[in-house]
This record gives C-alpha cells, structure tokens and sequence, in this order.
C-alpha cells in the first residue's frame, strides 16, 4: 500500500497506519464501525470505535450517532496490563475529539 490515501468502493478515503517514533496509528472501517487505534513502542493502546447504526433495532437503545468511545489499555510499571473504558468523545468544529458527559 502506498503512503498516498485511497478511495473505497463506497467513495471513503483509507489512510494507511502512519509509523513514527515508537508510535504507530491504524484507522480501520467496517460495516458497522469505524476505529482509530494508537499504540505506542511500550504497548499502551488507545482505541476510538465509533458505530454504524445498528441492524437490530432492540441495540438502538445504546446507539448515539456521531459518538466516539475510547477504550485504554495500559501497561503499568510492574508489567501488569490494565485497561478502563473511558467514555464518549464527539468532534468539534475544528476536528478534534473532545469528551462529552456521560
């Protein structure tokens, strides 16, 4: 794959992983989701999903349109892994994610 963006089937654009000092960032789409991944050289990740709208209409109850969530996980200084759910983002008018109120 080149550095380049690509166009989709369905006219969206793939921007392949960027790698950058210990850091690599992937965005991945699916049917029902879209995600943005960063990990770094350490092993601490942070995962943004966002999700399609659902197919089963009983799941709409927990479906909001437009938010992101983000999922952490880490590796703390004795090598024991954790990871938390860390809430909603939604994006501003400049394109950054910022936390709403749950």
């Amino acid at each position: 794959m080149s550095a380049a963006a690509q166009t989709t089937k369905r006219g969206r654009m793939v921007i392949p992983p960027v790698q950058r000092a210990g850091r690599k960032v992937e965005i991945s789409e699916t049917k029902d989701s879209t995600s943005l991944k960063i990990v770094d050289s350490l092993g601490n990740e942070d995962s943004y999903t966002r999700w399609g709208v659902p197919t089963n209409p009983r799941d709409r109850v927990w479906w909001k349109p437009g938010c992101w969530h983000l999922y952490r996980s880490r590796v703390g200084n004795d090598g024991e892994r954790w990871s938390a759910a860390c809430g909603r983002y939604v994006m501003d008018d400049f394109g950054f994610l910022v936390q709403v109120a749950p």
